[in-house]
């Protein structure tokens, strides 16, 4: 029986689902990563498509992580993930606790605010680490790795990679994904010759400062860049939000389906940007209900 969720994808990347585990990192280290060597290849072993995100103290641990991952796995498709910034100012700290020290001076109401929240939930402050500061000359070291072990997939988590890089990437036959929290972000990324785009709103809002819902914003883009792949990212939860993942997949062709024409109604009715964010508002009504009130009754603001 032929696999019903094989899609051209599958094709394209060497996989046997159109699934993807995106490359997640928290705490530089194997031992707090969301994304661990042994549950990436896991998942590509499964059938899917394992992303390795930068859990790494340093330059030979990621190397050395990205060789057990190949070891793991053999010739089946596997990718690595890292931060990318569209921008970013050079630096002279030699540690993220140097650069900290730098900066925050510099920024005192940035530093209280992040201290007022840390007490407010009850959170445990933690340690500014050692680790090098992200800058132009580690970001170079990372992708010659990336070079070097022959990547199958390249993931950037923001931003793109530079053009050196792309070229070199492709002339091995390296497939480059961009993250896309807007339309102009897959524009962007249709200029500088990347592959696959990933079309990520609030659902993935952290990591893309997307200001539109996951479903607004997949067929804009799919719209914008066929026929070139999109992949939905974000929290899918239930069959409605697969069906309109797939739908968005699909482009234009969803749109005469009867299973999937009540979420192109939605979609289509509403403006690129101008989708409200839950999260945004519903900080902003906490803020306000828990600051004191002035003599006059009205809420104090700052």
């Amino acid at each position: 029986m032929a696999n019903r969720l094989h899609t051209p994808l599958c094709d394209t990347l060497g996989m046997e689902y159109p699934i993807l585990l995106a490359g997640m990192a928290v705490g530089g280290s194997q031992d707090l990563a969301p994304t661990p060597v042994e549950m990436v290849a896991a998942i590509t072993n499964a059938g899917a498509l394992g992303v390795l995100g930068d859990n790494f103290r340093n330059l030979d641990e990621m190397d050395e992580g990205i060789r057990r991952l190949k070891s793991l796995v053999g010739d089946k498709p596997y990718g690595v993930d890292f931060l990318v910034p569209a921008t970013r100012a050079e630096v002279t700290a030699t540690s993220n606790r140097e650069l900290y020290a730098q900066v925050a001076p510099q920024y005192p109401q940035h530093v209280a605010l992040v201290q007022e929240l840390i007490e407010e939930y009850g959170f445990e402050a933690e340690e500014v680490s050692e680790q090098p500061p992200m800058s132009t000359e580690l970001l170079r070291k990372k992708f010659e790795i990336v070079l070097d072990n022959k990547v199958p997939l390249f993931a950037a988590a923001t931003g793109e990679p530079p053009e050196w890089f792309a070229q070199q990437a492709h002339a091995q036959g390296m497939k480059l994904i961009g993250m896309t929290g807007a339309v102009r972000h897959a524009q962007r990324q249709v200029c500088r010759g990347r592959g696959h785009h990933h079309g990520a709103g609030h659902g993935r809002r952290a990591a893309t400062r997307a200001n539109i819902s996951t479903f607004v914003l997949v067929p804009q883009v799919v719209d914008e860049v066929s026929p070139r792949p999109v992949l939905a990212a974000g929290r899918h939860r239930d069959r409605a939000a697969r069906a309109a993942a797939y739908g968005g997949r699909l482009g234009r062709r969803a749109a005469g389906s009867a299973r999937l024409s009540w979420w192109r109604k939605r979609t289509t009715s509403r403006t690129r940007t101008r989708t409200r964010s839950w999260g945004r508002a519903r900080m902003s009504s906490r803020r306000a209900s828990s600051r004191p009130a002035s003599s006059s009754g009205r809420t104090r603001t700052r």
